[in-house]
């Protein structure tokens, strides 16, 4: 079932785009799996990110130049800014835990970095087969399930961190960084779901 008429242009550069989104999903799961590695996987995200934004204005000029394009401008633009918005927000995510020289992870924090990236991946999928109203609807369904998820564990980790925060300036201040780190992390699962509600209205719109 055709959802969407031929450009290979556009969607070459969505899907390109979406490859971005594993790629930094990818190395933000490792950058908390392993943290003496922080300084390379952040300068690596970093990398992705601006590859990521040259593509996002490769298409808003070409978008500004075509005369005739495959589905509506806004929508052109709507998904160009989820997409890139969701690197932006991997690439804060990984700028903060730099900045607080988190040595030692939370397990809590990993399951998130793991469940950003297994959303990413469905979302990914989901840019693919913009043209596969059936294959895209179920890559949607599953980033809004693995969002569901990162909101439990979220809601788990600020629950035990504010119940666990040790006395004293050290403690307090330690609670801070990580109720940040949870957030950065929270906001980049809603980034991924956004992204595909985006995508789900596509189908919707052009289905």
């Amino acid at each position: 079932m055709r959802l969407i008429p031929k450009d290979q242009q556009y969607f070459e550069l969505f899907n390109s785009l979406a490859d971005d989104v594993t790629a930094a999903a990818a190395l933000l799961r490792e950058l908390f799996e392993t943290p003496a590695r922080r300084a390379e996987l952040v300068k690596a995200i970093k990398e992705v990110e601006h590859r990521a934004d040259a593509k996002s204005h490769e298409t808003i000029v070409r978008l500004n130049k075509t005369f005739v394009v495959p589905m509506d401008r806004e929508d052109i633009y709507l998904l160009t800014a989820r997409l890139d918005t969701v690197i932006d927000l991997l690439d804060d995510t990984a700028r903060r835990a730099h900045q607080y020289r988190l040595d030692v992870v939370r397990p809590q924090a990993k399951s998130l970095a793991q469940l950003i990236e297994r959303s990413a991946g469905h979302l990914c999928e989901a840019v693919h087969a913009l043209r596969d109203s059936r294959e895209l609807s179920s890559h949607v369904r599953a980033v809004k399930e693995l969002e569901e998820e990162a909101d439990t564990v979220y809601q788990e980790a600020v629950a035990d961190l504010l119940a666990n925060a040790a006395p004293g300036n050290a403690g307090a201040l330690d609670a801070i960084k990580w109720k940040d780190m949870y957030d950065a992390l929270e906001e980049a699962s809603d980034g991924c779901n956004h992204a595909a509600q985006a995508i789900a209205s596509l189908a919707v719109k052009h289905g």
